[in-house]
């Protein structure tokens, strides 16, 4: 594929091209993401022959080589040391799996933090499937769940148990907690709603969720076990979260928009930092 093709053709938009090496033996490093293309990309001039052949996406930096050269990323070369500037993702996508049993429920979970926002959810709570694909879509983490808990007494038990569980798979995913930003905030809106989101992957379980919320139930999820999930999640995750919302007044915006800062903010907590090793003065985080 001709580079120019892939420009017109690529779901994401192209940011910036840089080439290394000669026309014929080129390794080319086109960043992307999902803003506008700018016009001075699409209409540049460019050596003719470049061939798109073999690709490989590395976080928001797309490495493409021509049909003479094999694609590949290392740490020694100029485009090794371009994607690891850009906090690229690892060769090892990081993920983790748990599958937790109890008389209450039934519960397996997936996470990939390196992934694009896929999910597939299945709590039995309508609107706790709602915000946990929320979760995924803005965190860019791929989320499977599957839970068959206890409905026919309240929706405590399976709320409750799926953020233990989402919890632990992402510390398990997480691994040694090295080389990672450590902190992330965001601000999310929904409407007239507004939430704000502050993450510290500091191995020191604490959660303060204050969401304003109302009506005793949206959907069939208690707003009650709203704020709890935020907590159960912090605890088995082993970190901090700040969630609060700062006005709003429709609850379904409120809470949403709370799950998206919450997103957000875990994107950018969980994003690679060569330069960070143990992201603490201590020395560890564990």
């Amino acid at each position: 594929m001709d580079w120019k093709e892939f420009v017109k053709t690529s779901e994401y938009q192209v940011q910036s091209i840089s080439v290394f090496g000669s026309n014929t033996g080129a390794d080319v490093v086109i960043s992307a993401n999902d803003t506008e293309t700018p016009a001075s990309i699409t209409q540049q001039a460019w050596p003719d022959g470049i061939v798109i052949k073999d690709v490989r996406k590395i976080s928001d930096v797309f490495v493409y080589n021509n049909t003479k050269r094999k694609a590949s990323v290392s740490p020694e070369g100029d485009v090794g040391k371009v994607a690891r500037t850009q906090n690229s993702a690892p060769e090892k996508h990081r993920v983790g799996s748990v599958v937790r049993t109890t008389k209450e429920t039934n519960i397996s979970v997936s996470i990939d933090l390196d992934g694009t926002g896929k999910s597939t959810i299945d709590t039995g709570i309508g609107f706790l499937d709602h915000m946990l694909t929320a979760l995924s879509k803005h965190s860019r983490f791929d989320i499977t769940i599957h839970c068959k808990g206890d409905l026919h007494i309240d929706d405590h038990h399976s709320t409750e148990d799926v953020a233990l569980a989402l919890g632990t798979a992402f510390d398990t995913a997480l691994g040694s907690r090295k080389g990672i930003g450590r902190f992330g905030s965001a601000l999310c809106p929904l409407d007239e709603a507004l939430s704000r989101a502050v993450v510290d992957i500091s191995s020191r379980p604490h959660c303060e969720a204050h969401l304003q919320l109302t009506r005793e139930m949206v959907g069939t999820l208690s707003t009650e076990m709203i704020p709890h999930f935020f907590e159960s999640f912090a605890q088995t995750a082993r970190l901090t979260l700040h969630v609060h919302v700062l006005h709003g007044f429709n609850d379904h915006h409120k809470a949403e928009s709370a799950f998206k800062a919450t997103a957000r903010a875990l994107r950018q907590a969980v994003a690679l930092d060569s330069t960070a090793g143990v992201p603490s003065t201590k020395g560890v985080l564990s």
